[in-house]
């Protein structure tokens, strides 16, 4: 394995205990750096030095989607719980360059080492993505259950186009993605601006900082009103995703 400098963030300490006596055990040409915290993570990665970053999906007072624009490049490892497939999506459309899910056992812990020299070594030039990665991305893009949009700026950030549009968004406004694509956003969804969700879309894009947008009514001609919650990020090519789920039954 190459050696490696990696920052490994967990809230839970027996987590990070487990993560350090692996390390140890295994005599594994790594020298790691712990934070039990978001904000300590934010801290020992602004001073750079790493070649790798893995991080727990709750970081206590925040996510690991939170640390993205603090990477400064440097590659992260997502930790989700199971059955967590839309947060690593939600994830791989923010930066992630890989994730495993972590058992009770503790058995991912097994795994980790392959994956850590693998996307450490392999990291890429800039626009060059891991095939593996890119499969992994499209096959939750089109499966997971939340509505996923991906749109590009145009006029320095006054209208979005719709690059893509997956399935289950596709079922959600009852609109085919070959109708869409290349299209403006404030065309296809006339209520975006008022929704409150388009302003969302600009200063995410803008500042590149992700941003929950909470539970609003969304209207047009099309859609006579229903409630939906959507998380915004900006990818490293500039493009922004939205990912949202109708929540008018839960209401």
């Amino acid at each position: 394995m190459i050696p490696l400098k990696v920052l490994f963030a967990e809230d839970d300490q027996v987590d990070r205990l487990a993560f350090q006596r692996f390390v140890e055990e295994h005599g594994l040409p790594i020298t790691y750096t712990l934070a039990g915290s978001l904000s300590e993570a934010k801290c020992l990665v602004t001073q750079g030095g790493f070649n790798l970053i893995v991080a727990d999906y709750s970081l206590g007072d925040g996510t690991a989607l939170d640390l993205l624009p603090f990477a400064q490049g440097v590659p992260v490892i997502l930790l989700t719980g199971v059955g967590d497939e839309e947060i690593a999506a939600r994830a791989f459309t923010a930066g992630i360059s890989d994730y495993l899910v972590k058992d009770i056992g503790r058995s991912y812990l097994e795994q980790l080492p392959e994956r850590m020299e693998k996307v450490a070594g392999q990291r890429l030039h800039a626009g060059e993505v891991l095939p593996d990665t890119e499969e992994k991305f499209r096959q939750l893009f089109t499966r997971m259950p939340s509505a996923v949009a991906i749109y590009d700026a145009v006029d320095g950030g006054e209208d979005f186009i719709i690059k893509d549009f997956n399935t289950a968004a596709e079922n959600l406004e009852g609109i085919k993605k070959t109708d869409l694509i290349g299209k403006h956003v404030t065309q296809v969804f006339p209520g975006v601006k008022d929704f409150g969700i388009f302003a969302v879309f600009q200063r995410v894009w803008r500042t590149g900082q992700p941003e929950f947008f909470p539970s609003a009514i969304y209207r047009d001609q099309r859609d006579p009103g229903t409630w939906r919650e959507s998380w915004v990020y900006k990818l490293a090519s500039g493009e922004v995703v939205a990912i949202y789920n109708d929540i008018t039954e839960r209401k």
